[in-house]
């Protein structure tokens, strides 16, 4: 099995139907893992994987993500369209840059605050987002999308230079 494959770096497990993520957790070595268009519901084994920079499980069943803020390293995280309703306490000092969970049923972006190195965070059609003042004290953000949401007020996030997409009924 991949447990074996300990020096591997880079795994795609994309499509394949999968409900569970078996021996990954031995893939101390990976910094890039998709996981796309599976069944999964937790990807809590990706809790060992410390070298992950890389993560995209889009298109699955997750209910959370929340092993994600154990993930120091983790630069860029995908998981538009699966059910998450809650987003993670990352620490400061965390590696994010780029947060993409659209499509899911947040509710508040709360938990990104502060985030030093966040630059793009993508949450259109979460609908119950209503505010995107959290993000104001992300000192490198550039770009926010709540498109679809209930956010109406992006003022705070404009006056300091970053670019927002959202939709102003």
């Amino acid at each position: 099995g991949v447990e074996h494959m300990t020096a591997l770096t880079t795994l795609d497990v994309s499509s394949n139907a999968l409900r569970a993520l078996e021996g990954v957790q031995e893939l101390k070595n990976l910094t890039r893992f998709v996981a796309q268009y599976n069944e999964l519901l937790d990807v809590n084994v990706l809790t060992t994987c410390q070298k992950l920079e890389y993560l995209d499980v889009s298109y699955n069943t997750l209910l959370n993500v929340d092993v994600t803020a154990s993930l120091s390293s983790l630069r860029e995280l995908y998981f538009g369209h699966n059910e998450v309703t809650k987003l993670p306490k990352y620490k400061t000092g965390c590696a994010l840059e780029l947060i993409s969970g659209e499509h899911n049923q947040l509710t508040s972006l709360g938990n990104l605050a502060g985030l030093e190195h966040l630059k793009f965070v993508y949450m259109d059609y979460n609908t119950g987002i209503t505010s995107v003042n959290a993000l104001v004290n992300c000192p490198v953000l550039e770009e926010v999308y709540v498109y679809g949401t209930k956010v109406k007020s992006v003022s705070a996030l404009t006056e300091k230079g970053v670019y927002v997409v959202y939709s102003p009924a």
